[in-house]
């Protein structure tokens, strides 16, 4: 009977000693995988930290950047507009002085040559006065007086008169000029009392060719419906005036006074500054050094 008890108690012993190193083995394999795993997010959160750090880093010089793109364009953009401070400091003061501007009447504007001086039908004309200094000529696009080519019409300003002037007598016409006695000459008294002379030449620059048409009808425009008639105010097509950079570009006579980066938008607010005795000076270049 004991031996038969002590031979019962050995497998209870044992199986409760296998029970309970069953036991040991799941929590010490427990705490591993739960070990592991902690280790493991670690890890991946170690990871996600490290990349989103790098994102940011990359991120925010990226943003940065295009925002101070942004400001800069619209900074641009700002001193681009007419009206802008910086855009009248940009634009003052870029008129080359002259004392005499000669504007020869050819009719039409659709010159086909850079330089109208380089035209064989004004080019003596052009030479007899290249010793004349401060002397601008030009173009327009005001009917002839005479339909003799050898006969030219010439506008001159400050003189505010149209002079006919014989091919034979160019030389002569130079010398009078020097002298400012014009007396000889046949002339007469202009058809109006303000001129709008509005660069319009495409074979020069193309930003002229394409401004210089839309401040033109846009001025005329708005003459038509103000009722003021050419015997008021003129405007014309004219040859390369300068500064084609500030296209569109004119000239306001009989004040002299030069303007830039005028278009069909703000045509109406120059109008109405010249006329009434005023500048447009977020478009004013200055003015020539004319002795009327």
């Amino acid at each position: 009977m004991r031996y038969v008890s002590s031979f019962y108690l050995v497998p209870k012993l044992t199986g409760g000693l296998l029970f309970s190193l069953s036991i040991l083995f799941l929590r010490v394999t427990g705490f591993a995988n739960s070990y592991k795993n902690a280790l493991r997010k670690s890890v991946s959160n170690s990871i996600i930290m490290k990349s989103n750090s790098q994102s940011d880093t990359a991120t925010a010089p990226v943003s940065s950047s295009l925002s101070s793109k942004s400001e800069t364009a619209t900074s641009l953009s700002a001193t681009s507009r007419v009206g802008d401070c910086d855009s009248c400091s940009k634009i003052a003061n870029t008129v080359k002085p002259y004392n005499h501007h000669l504007i020869i009447c050819a009719g039409s504007y659709g010159w086909k040559i850079p330089r109208i001086e380089d035209d064989l039908s004004i080019k003596d004309f052009v030479d007899a006065l290249a010793n004349i200094a401060k002397v601008k000529i030009s173009a327009c696009d005001h009917p002839p007086l005479s339909s003799d080519d050898s006969v030219l019409s010439v506008i001159v300003y400050p003189k505010g008169r149209l002079y006919q002037i014989p091919e034979e007598r160019f030389s002569d016409f130079s010398a009078s000029l020097m002298s400012d006695d014009l007396a000889s000459f046949t002339s007469e008294p202009l058809l109006w009392k303000r001129l709008f002379l509005v660069c319009a030449h495409m074979a020069r620059d193309k930003r002229c060719g394409r401004a210089g048409p839309q401040v033109i009808a846009a001025l005329r425009e708005e003459l038509a419906k103000n009722g003021i008639d050419e015997q008021e105010v003129a405007v014309r097509a004219s040859s390369h005036l300068g500064g084609h950079e500030f296209a569109g570009t004119l000239i306001a006579y009989p004040q002299g006074e030069w303007y830039g980066q005028i278009t069909k938008h703000n045509a109406k607010q120059l109008l109405s500054a010249v006329l009434s005795g005023q500048r447009l000076e977020e478009c004013y270049r200055g003015k020539a050094n004319l002795e009327w």
